[in-house]
């Protein structure tokens, strides 16, 4: 199963990262036990299309044939909040794949 865990430098998405890894971790060790199979790899990679970021997102999920994004949430607030919407929430719209939205702090 492929993971796509999104990274901004923001404490928020690197436990969207550190829960990426936690569920590749246990979905690899499933793998391990019940098919003999290697475990869960981590790949790095940076990528840039020039789009928006949930656009961009959502682009490389569908490029990488990822199975579920993992995103963290940031709650937009005021008017961002009311007319644009939040870029997990537009993810979400977007992804090719299920997308899991880390709650901060959950």
């Amino acid at each position: 199963m492929k993971f796509l865990a999104t990274y901004d430098g923001s404490s928020n998405s690197a436990e969207a990262v550190a829960k990426a890894v936690e569920l590749a971790g246990e979905i690899g060790a499933e793998l391990m036990a019940t098919l003999g199979g290697p475990p869960a790899t981590i790949l790095v990679e940076a990528f840039s299309y020039g789009e928006d970021t949930a656009a961009h997102i959502a682009h490389v999920a569908a490029d990488r044939g990822s199975d579920m994004v993992v995103i963290a949430s940031k709650r937009a607030s005021g008017v961002r909040g009311l007319i644009g919407g939040s870029v997990a929430q537009h993810v979400i719209r977007l992804s090719p794949c299920p997308v899991f939205v880390v709650r901060p702090g959950m």
